[in-house]
């Protein structure tokens, strides 16, 4: 009798493991369906403009956009969202939207490429190599700049330079699928210029990256112009912060100009130059092409409804930290001949606030 028992036993246990196996390898086939099914359709982009360290606004746009928070993470099954650069300075809350976008990255759901705040960032915190110098000069102007970041990651904070070897590490440029993403100006001379430094994500060799903050070096002229955008020399500006440049910021996107308000990007550069002589022919050597792919961009504060600046060209950056709106473009592959241009009704924009409130 007890043999019985045990037979049986035996048996239930036997069948018991079957249905487990079979569980198992349902489960299987249905993740590896999923995953071979998302890879026959086409990844559209959510191409998304500076945050600035506003967590809130970027919260909503994604959730406006259709990403889920899931395991830790923003997704979407048929999205990756694209970020334009600037994720730092000025807003309250740099730890939120950097782990917020980093683990995006990470994951696989996200790209994002470098902007001229990243770079100076990083470049505040780290030391040359050889002269032990920061690679950015802590002058008043930076150090009121990097406040919000220093408050968050400590110099000698313990994931502090974790944050900035990620930062070091974005790509300068992208192209995806028919479109390119950078953060200021896209130039192909400067593009070309900058292939001997990159590696075939786009990203600076380490050694390149340090020498992208001297103005001396041939990798300095050319990151500048695609992260920080064109720019000519009007003595005595100053801008809406009280900061006096050297430079100030040209609408690279246009063809020709008759005016310092077709030529200038800011109001107030815009107020301080009238009276001066206006030079002719400053935009020939940054002529984009109206059948070139479809550029976008951040860095340049724009107001008002957002919408493409031409056929090809679109900025993303609607003055999210100063009461403007947080921007993006919803670039669907499979719908985006480039023939037809951008469209005005795939911009997505949420409002936001002021980084002083």
């Amino acid at each position: 009798m007890a043999y019985l028992v045990e037979g049986k036993r035996y048996i239930l246990l036997f069948f018991t493991h079957i249905l487990f196996a079979f569980r198992v390898i349902d489960q299987c086939f249905s993740l590896h369906f999923e995953v071979f099914t998302l890879c026959l359709m086409n990844m559209n982009y959510a191409i998304i403009g500076d945050v600035h360290g506003m967590l809130e606004p970027l919260e909503r746009l994604l959730t406006k956009l259709g990403f889920t928070y899931q395991q830790g993470v923003y997704q979407h099954n048929a999205y990756k969202a694209v970020f334009l650069g600037d994720l730092v300075d000025r807003g309250k809350h740099q730890r939120g939207v950097l782990e917020l976008v980093r683990k995006m990255v990470d994951a696989g759901h996200a790209y994002a490429v470098m902007g001229n705040h990243e770079h100076n960032t990083v470049g505040y915190y780290w030391r040359h190599p050889k002269t032990n110098k920061y690679l950015v000069p802590h002058k008043a102007f930076r150090n009121k700049m990097h406040a919000a970041v220093l408050n968050d990651y400590p110099e000698k904070g313990e994931d502090t330079q974790e944050i900035m070897a990620w930062m070091s590490r974005l790509p300068v440029y992208l192209e995806l699928d028919g479109f390119r993403a950078v953060h200021a100006c896209w130039h192909d001379v400067s593009v070309d210029a900058l292939q001997p430094f990159l590696n075939e994500q786009n990203q600076f060799h380490s050694e390149a990256f340090i020498e992208s903050f001297d103005c001396s070096t041939p990798v300095y002229q050319p990151l500048s112009r695609l992260i920080r955008g064109a720019t000519m020399k009007v003595p005595g500006i100053v801008d809406d912060f009280g900061n006096v440049h050297k430079n100030v910021r040209v609408q690279w996107w246009r063809n020709e100009y008759q005016s310092w308000d077709e030529l200038l990007t800011r109001e107030s550069d815009v107020r301080q130059a009238r009276g001066m002589p206006l030079p002719e022919g400053y935009l020939d050597d940054l002529y984009y092409a109206e059948d070139s792919p479809p550029v976008f961009f951040g860095h340049y504060w724009f107001n008002g409804n957002p919408g493409h600046l031409t056929s090809n060209l679109a900025c993303m950056d609607y003055s999210a930290c100063v009461g403007g709106q947080l921007v993006a473009y919803d670039w669907r592959v499979a719908e985006e001949p480039a023939s037809k241009g951008l469209r005005q009704d795939r911009f997505v924009s949420v409002d936001s606030h002021s980084f002083r409130d």
